[in-house]
């Protein structure tokens, strides 16, 4: 869940502020708790690093979203304000129409002033425009009355709002100021981890390495598979339709028109995937990245890395059909499974509660996520198409 800071946030309703609020609260408290469980272990890791800059991250579009809470609190004192006047406004015209109608009525108190009235007109439509107007004088003075207590109701009630509002200004205003603080103090464990693991370089530079073997290792397992499915699903083909041409070249699958539906419909989720574990914090992004710690160096990530609680199973992000299941050095298990043209993989799983060939459904538990090599339990999880890397933050919900 990694929440992007733009000036768009001025532009949001209160709601959608208040909805972004809420995640992003969520967000600061599961890593403040996978942070808190870390320092337990009191062996100092990139991972932690990682989850400290993510917190700061959320902390800080935190203050942005309080920010622009602010400015839209402050919009709507003034919004109120005017209101308010003009209501006033309108109530005194009211008021002074109702003293208008009230001198009237004492004027045609009588009959007989009535009817002089009346008699008085300059043309006989004038003559009867009075006499309707006689006739509906008191109705006009009740709803005028009425008019005047439904405004004088409607200012108190903005006047209500507008105290809310100026309360609700304030409070934010303390909470902004707490957010600063404890952004100012993760900054600062951020900087003494970093330091730290400077200290460190020999054994990053060699854990670095590592991790890249094993990553270029993964990769070619699962390009190896993704090869055997494609050449698979050719021989199917051509078997289904008496075609002893298996177009060697062709590097695309095959699809059976069940295989096409799931991957239409995988596709046509794209960004609403629901996330290959219930809860947990990206740490590590697709693409290429400069390192965190050692300076001049670049990290190469084929998908992305999830920090998760002790305990956490990964799951399916869709349904589909296990394509393989590789040992990796630490003794966990990578699962690959395919969805059609697609397939996904979810690396560090300790026990496998799946099958080669078996068809799963969208979130069916896979397996608990196992530590990594720096005693994190991390789960690393990559969307292909085809042959094709893709970013799996583009997949899967925000």
């Amino acid at each position: 869940m990694l929440f992007f800071i733009s000036f768009q946030l001025l532009a949001q309703t209160k709601t959608e502020l208040e909805n972004e609020k809420a995640k992003l609260e969520k967000q600061i408290s599961i890593t403040s708790e996978l942070i808190r469980k870390n320092n337990e272990s009191k062996n100092l890791s990139l991972e932690q690093l990682q989850l400290i800059n993510s917190q700061v991250r959320a902390q800080q579009a935190l203050i942005d979203n309080i920010t622009a809470s602010v400015e839209a609190t402050k919009e709507e004192i003034a919004n109120k304000r005017a209101r308010i006047n003009s209501l006033k406004e309108e109530l005194q015209q009211l008021k002074d129409e109702y003293a208008q109608m009230i001198y009237f009525a004492y004027l045609t108190r009588s009959p007989e002033m009535k009817l002089m009235y009346i008699f008085s007109s300059s043309s006989m439509t004038q003559a009867f425009q009075r006499m309707k107007y006689i006739q509906e004088y008191s109705a006009i003075r009740r709803r005028q009355a009425d008019k005047i207590i439904e405004m004088q109701a409607e200012i108190e009630q903005n006047i209500a709002e507008l105290e809310d509002a100026r309360a609700e200004k304030v409070a934010l205003l303390k909470e902004l100021e707490v957010k600063k603080i404890q952004l100012d103090q993760q900054k600062k464990e951020q900087e003494d981890i970093a330091d730290d693991l400077k200290d460190r370089e020999k054994e990053l530079k060699s854990q670095l390495r590592k991790q890249q073997q094993q990553a270029n290792k993964l990769k070619g397992q699962i390009q190896a598979i993704i090869s055997k499915e494609i050449e698979e699903s050719r021989k199917n083909n051509a078997a289904e339709n008496n075609n002893t041409n298996n177009n060697d070249n062709k590097t695309e699958f095959v699809l059976s028109p069940e295989e096409q539906r799931i991957s239409n419909t995988f596709e046509g989720n794209k960004g609403r995937l629901p996330w290959p574990v219930p809860q947990g914090i990206i740490i590590g992004t697709f693409g290429e990245h400069p390192h965190p710690v050692l300076a001049g160096i670049k990290v190469k990530n084929n998908g992305i890395d999830i920090s998760v609680p002790s305990g956490e199973n990964a799951r399916s992000v869709f349904e589909g059909k296990v394509s393989g299941i590789i040992g990796l050095p630490n003794g966990n298990k990578a699962i690959i499974i395919r969805h059609g043209e697609y397939l996904t993989v979810y690396s560090n799983i300790t026990s496998v509660k799946v099958q080669k060939d078996q068809q799963v459904t969208a979130k069916q538990v896979l397996g608990p996520v196992g530590k990594n090599d720096n005693n994190q339990y991390v789960l690393h999880f990559e969307v292909w198409h085809e042959k094709t890397l893709q970013n799996p933050q583009y997949w899967i919900s925000k």
